[in-house]
């Protein structure tokens, strides 16, 4: 599962064996054509390949926490 955190809304996950997506709890809709199934799994599978480490995430959200609030 691939999953795109929402800042207002639930994380959106991606199956990266199928390529439906999840909301809520819900399965989002399919689109009305050829392909997307493909489309999906490539994009979801790109997005996950690119995706930062636990490890870069957590540096990442120290730096913005410490810049926001200051280093205590």
């Amino acid at each position: 599962m691939q999953s795109h955190a929402g800042l207002y809304y639930d994380d959106i996950l991606t199956c990266l064996g199928c390529g439906d997506t999840w909301c809520g709890g819900e399965r989002g809709e399919r689109p009305f054509r050829r392909g997307w199934r493909l489309e999906a799994l490539t994009r979801a599978r790109a997005q996950w390949a690119a995706a930062m480490t636990r490890k870069d995430f957590r540096a990442f959200v120290h730096e913005e926490i410490t810049e926001l609030v200051g280093a205590r």
